[in-house]
């Protein structure tokens, strides 16, 4: 069974896995690069450090500490349905075997609960949405860290390159720092 096999048993079509792809590629930027004018070298190198750092040391930990927490949530509605199974609580087993479905697919719990979840699984989503909370705060202060100096650094280009009478490269260099304060506030909490 190869990797698209997978996902055409899961109703997610070749063209519309590419479509995804690059949506994601243009959206985990913040910045869409289709519309960009060509970036100036010193800025394109820039973005790819920055780009770089932020894989290393915000996105990939984050997203391991995620990997990490959803795997803990997992165990625990699997031993959740092994208890109810043996109780004999078919409602329970269905609302914690569709919970441990939807984590699965969507590598989180669902946004809100409703009056028909299970006391324990409120509970437990609880749990859940605190730990990550924790772990998007940590995410967000460790992208701040980057993005303070990184700021600071196209101000200083922006002038040099209008000193250097390079005034189209420091229009870009400018319209891509706002982009970049845009995209920061958007994120703020």
């Amino acid at each position: 069974m190869s990797l698209l096999d997978d996902f055409g048993n899961s109703g997610l079509s070749f063209s519309k896995l590419l479509r995804l792809i690059a949506a994601v590629a243009l959206v985990s930027t913040g910045i869409s690069r289709a519309e960009d004018p060509v970036l100036p070298p010193e800025l394109a190198a820039l973005d790819a450090q920055f780009l770089a750092m932020e894989a290393e040391r915000v996105k990939g930990p984050f997203e391991a500490e995620v990997a990490k927490l959803n795997a803990s949530y997992l165990q625990r509605l699997k031993k959740l349905i092994e208890e109810e199974t043996a109780a004999g609580r078919l409602g329970g087993v269905l609302a914690l075997d569709a919970e441990q479905e939807h984590v699965a697919f969507q590598q989180t719990i669902p946004e809100s609960d409703d009056e028909k979840t299970p006391e324990h699984l409120n509970a437990m989503r609880a749990i859940y949405r605190e730990a990550f909370a924790k772990l998007a705060a940590t995410r967000d202060e460790n992208l701040q860290a980057l993005r303070i100096p990184f700021g600071t650094r196209l101000v200083q280009m922006e002038t040099d390159l209008t000193k250097a009478s390079r005034i189209a490269d420091a229009k870009v260099v400018r319209e891509y720092r706002e982009a970049l304060g845009e995209r920061s506030a958007a994120e703020a909490p």
